[in-house]
């Protein structure tokens, strides 16, 4: 039993320093805005309206 727990964490030990080691590679595509321009009123105002009612309903 006790060689198996000893195996257990050896393998937890070399698996979390090997992650650790790797570097993610470097992604390159698309630059997405996560800042949206809301250019309508009426759509400015849908948002608020929804907004609004999930807070009262939360509280």
């Amino acid at each position: 039993m006790g060689i198996v727990i000893a195996f257990i964490i050896i393998t937890a030990v070399y698996v979390g320093y090997h992650a650790s080691q790797t570097s993610t590679p470097e992604v390159k595509g698309h630059s997405i805005d996560l800042d949206p321009q809301i250019d309508s009123f009426e759509v400015s105002q849908e948002i608020q309206l929804k907004t609004d009612q999930q807070y009262i309903l939360l509280h």
